[in-house]
């Protein structure tokens, strides 16, 4: 073939996230399972099988490979958490399985999630009574994110507050990625201030990640409210539906009802019942419902 060229002999043959080298076919170019990828384009050869409707089918890293990996070609990469929280990236795991009822393993190597499969299915945990753990809303998602051909990136940020991170498309407008940024201190301070009335985790890991997954462009790259006072933002749809599934047998993860926190006294609160809600405009302490939101700053202090 005209202008095809061959290598031989002992030089390293592998390029990014451990990908097979191919310079016979063209320079820069690299070979995972489910692609041929071309590191001066970012792009792939091949069109995806399960493309993200907000960006190319040929598109890689959607767009970022400094930030972005994608081992095979393919889905929830939590290698960056895993090394540098290992006590957060634990934390999230199990948090998921106990809101979906899956068993989540996490390659050693790669730092990409799975769950576990039997007879073609998930295999969901139960209860003493035979029900299925968790939440059904929680399970769809999660179970849509690993079988998903976009990779997902959940990275630690001991700086900055959890969020999705940020880039900028062709025309330098800002834009979503399909990078989550984690903050284990923020959600672990969400965890301890949440009042007893309802479930420490109402706003921990796992919901935190569903709330975020909304940022991200594989869930639609969505903003938060844009009436932050008034109600909770699309962000949020999701997770509320997994708090009513799971508040059940006098469990109770009440309903996220507005975007931003209210002060009284000196102290935020961000409301889950409509009682807490009620106290709040009118300048009152809540007596539960609520979790008090306090400022990352501070958390960061006190570290």
């Amino acid at each position: 073939m005209p202008g095809r060229t061959y290598s031989i002999g002992n030089g390293y043959r592998y390029s990014i996230n451990g990908q097979e080298k191919t310079p016979e076919i063209a320079p820069n170019t690299t070979t995972a399972e489910f692609w041929q990828y071309d590191a001066r384009i970012v792009r792939r050869w091949n069109i995806d099988p399960k493309p993200n409707i907000s960006i190319s089918p040929y598109n890689c890293f959607a767009g970022n490979p400094i930030f972005l990996a994608d081992v095979r070609g393919d889905t929830v990469d939590v290698s960056h958490l895993r090394a540098n929280n290992s006590k957060a990236n634990d934390a999230l795991i199990s948090d998921l399985q106990n809101k979906t009822g899956l068993t989540i393993s996490v390659n050693e190597k790669t730092g990409i999630a799975s769950y576990l499969k039997e007879n073609g299915a998930a295999k969901l945990a139960r209860d003493g009574n035979g029900n299925i753990v968790g939440s059904k809303a929680a399970r769809k998602e999660l179970i849509k994110m690993l079988d998903s051909k976009t990779m997902i990136t959940v990275k630690d940020d001991p700086t900055g507050p959890t969020r999705v991170e940020q880039g900028q498309d062709k025309k330098g407008r800002f834009t979503y990625t399909n990078t989550i940024l984690i903050n284990s201190v923020e959600i672990e301070s969400s965890i301890n201030e949440t009042s007893k009335d309802l479930h420490s985790t109402t706003y921990g890991y796992a919901l935190t990640f569903f709330h975020e997954r909304g940022h991200t462009l594989y869930g639609g790259g969505h903003d938060d409210s844009n009436e932050p006072w008034l109600n909770a933002g699309d962000n949020e749809i999701l997770p509320n539906r997994i708090r009513k599934q799971l508040s059940i047998n006098g469990t109770n993860y009440g309903q996220r009802l507005v975007y931003t926190q209210l002060g009284v006294n000196g102290v935020d609160y961000l409301p889950f019942t409509q009682e807490a809600w009620d106290s709040l405009k009118r300048n009152e302490v809540p007596s539960g419902g609520y979790i008090i939101i306090i400022p990352l700053g501070e958390l960061l202090k006190k570290k």
